[in-house]
């Protein structure tokens, strides 16, 4: 493809190997041939023809030099030592993040019902269609992120390599800020500084070593962004062809993408002002969205409208904005006021006494004008950096009518993602995080301020400020503990994964010990943990129970029970987040084991279930 410049060709080289994996497993679910064989399979086809198309035209070199003179390096570090420290930071943190995703196991809420799980489903039916018993989330979120985790677990075996997917995506999105940054124009240790700085925002850096999927849609996100302008800038057919493509994954991966449209909308718009390109390269561009979302990002919302009538399937019921407008953006809004990790003790009163007294109207039973000082994966945004330097720095610039239309709209998409993801969608304790791409576009305008050394400098200390605690102090993953505290490491697999629902330990003990291999019937419903319950190498086939209609009678619900055991011959029955009539008869099965909610029976107590 002829891809120019360092940046944008290692970012393409991950946008076409991620198309690569999700167009492979798009390709085998018809024909339910998901399995590592045809992984491999269809990747020696496609690196074949790629090396055919290479020879045919000519065998192209990558760009380069890909290492930079060492007497060059010297002279940068010397010109510009608060970028190199921000670098080498951001770099070994980066690298920790990449060994304790590597050395420990998933643990995230949402991996344990729907991530991992859909994953593992889908490599146990050898399709990503929509399977019996799932639930909302595993069945009508889109498919692409979990497909990545899919890939690693299949080829592998296990599930220790899963946490790569987020943390590649972590350095996709730098590769996006670098290239941002170039687009506006900033001189090359600006950028790096940008693309630095993101990597230590507490929201990314932490998620760098999870199961998530917000890094991946993110990276999508600014993929498109960075060759959208690119396309239009240098009118060429690489650039064109890949904004379709990063388009399409984005589409593919999250809903919440849908929220962003306005925003890249806007930021292409204002490519075409500023850019002014041949009607020729804008249709072309627009074609190739178009074919990106129809090959990379459609399948999800077809399944959801065969099966549910409606491309969002039934995710709408679940995240849908019910209250007023206003009072949801802005605790929506909220989220991006946080400190990971450091608290002043003088904030939350004068909060209670300004916001909390003027806009009352805006608390609920989950949200107060408090400052946010969590540091786990689930509640975490962009830290400091966000709220004290890259909110101010976008309303500045939006609202400053000079300047470059891309600078400007940059920012103005920045916000007008979040406005728009709070318009429709309720705002949780856990958006910090969901709205991580909005405050993405906003990053690469670091490298406007970069230059200003008071700027550089509060930035840096900014952004340590808030890395550190995420990294060293997460509560699911302590690093840093009391003398005589265990680490993380120090726990086997099973407590590691049940970090955040310790109570459970019991039940996952006793299934391993008792049936360390065989069918478990999982009777769940929306937020049932069922990945812990397949094994380090899903050991266990698990399938999964959620009637359409939910038995009435204990009658009913025993009889539902008998035919399933009868019919699947399973080695153990697990009961999770269930339904009443289901709670009605678990008494009567005399459990093998119960703990917080989850219960094990075995197989042969079935017959004695009954509503007594």
């Amino acid at each position: 493809m002829r891809v120019a410049g360092r940046a944008a060709f290692l970012l393409a080289t991950a946008l076409l190997g991620a198309a690569q994996v999700v167009g492979l497993a798009l390709l085998a679910t018809p024909f339910h041939a998901l399995t590592r064989t045809w992984w491999l399979a269809g990747h020696a086809d496609v690196l074949a023809l790629a090396a055919a198309a290479w020879w045919a035209t000519g065998r192209p070199l990558p760009a380069g030099p890909w290492l930079p003179a060492r007497a060059g390096v010297a002279a940068q570090v010397r010109r510009h030592p608060a970028v190199a420290t921000v670098v080498v930071l951001a770099v070994a943190l980066a690298v920790f993040q990449l060994v304790l995703g590597l050395t420990t196991a998933p643990l995230n809420y949402d991996s344990m019902t729907y991530h991992l799980s859909r994953a593992a489903y889908w490599l146990q039916h050898e399709s990503i269609a929509h399977y019996p018993g799932g639930t909302v989330r595993q069945l009508a979120s889109p498919p692409n992120a979990e497909i990545g985790l899919a890939w690693t677990m299949a080829l592998a075996g296990s599930d220790t390599y899963v946490s790569l997917v987020q943390w590649l995506a972590l350095w996709a999105c730098a590769l996006g800020v670098w290239m941002l940054a170039r687009e506006l124009r900033v001189a090359r240790a600006g950028a790096a500084f940008a693309a630095a700085v993101w990597v230590l925002l507490p929201g990314p850096i932490v998620e760098s070593a999870t199961t998530q999927n917000d890094l991946v849609v993110t990276a999508f996100v600014l993929a498109t962004t960075a060759f959208g302008i690119r396309a239009l800038r240098r009118r060429d057919r690489a650039d064109t062809a890949l904004a379709g493509i990063a388009f399409g994954l984005a589409l593919g991966a999250k809903s919440s993408l849908v929220f962003m449209l306005p925003a890249l909308a806007v930021v292409l718009v204002a490519a075409l002002v500023e850019l002014r390109p041949s009607r020729r390269t804008v249709a072309g561009l627009g074609a190739a969205l178009v074919a990106g979302a129809a090959v990379f990002g459609a399948y999800g919302y077809a399944a959801n409208v065969a099966d549910y009538g409606g491309p969002f399937g039934g995710l709408r019921n679940l995240q849908e904005r019910t209250g007023p407008l206003v009072p949801n953006v802005g605790r929506l809004s909220w989220s991006l006021v946080d400190s990971p990790g450091v608290s002043a003790p003088w904030v939350d009163p004068a909060l209670g006494r300004t916001l909390g007294t003027w806009l009352s109207g805006w608390k609920d039973d989950g949200f107060d004008f408090v400052l946010g000082t969590d540091t786990d994966e689930d509640r975490v945004a962009g830290g400091l950096v966000v709220l004290l330097v890259l909110v101010p720095l976008a309303f500045a610039l939006a609202l400053r009518r000079r300047g470059p239309p891309i600078r400007r709209t940059l920012a103005i998409g920045a916000i007008l993602s979040v406005v728009a993801f709070g318009t429709t969608q309720l705002a949780t304790p856990f958006n910090g995080r969901i709205i991580m791409p909005a405050y993405a576009l906003a990053v690469p305008l670091l490298g406007v301020v970069w230059r200003r050394p008071w700027a550089r400098s509060l930035t840096v200390a900014l952004a340590v400020t808030s890395a550190l605690p995420v990294v060293l102090a997460n509560p699911y993953k302590p690093v840093l503990t009391q003398p005589g505290t265990p680490t993380i490491w120090s726990y086997p697999r099973y407590v590691q994964m049940t970090m955040t629902r310790p109570y459970i330990r019991p039940v996952l003990a006793a299934l391993d010990r008792r049936h360390p291999r065989g069918t478990v019937l999982m009777f769940g419903g929306e937020f049932a943990w069922d990945y812990p319950f397949f094994g380090e190498r899903r050991q266990h086939e698990l399938i999964r129970y959620l009637p359409a209609k939910t038995p009435a009678t204990p009658a009913a619900v025993c009889s539902l029970l008998r035919g399933a055991v009868a019919r699947e011959h399973p080695v153990a029955l697990v009961f999770d987040d269930v339904p009443g009539s289901f709670g009605a008869v678990l008494p009567s099965l005399r459990p093998a084991t119960s703990a917080g909610g989850i219960t094990l029976v075995e197989p042969r107590a079935v017959e004695r279930c009954s509503g007594g």
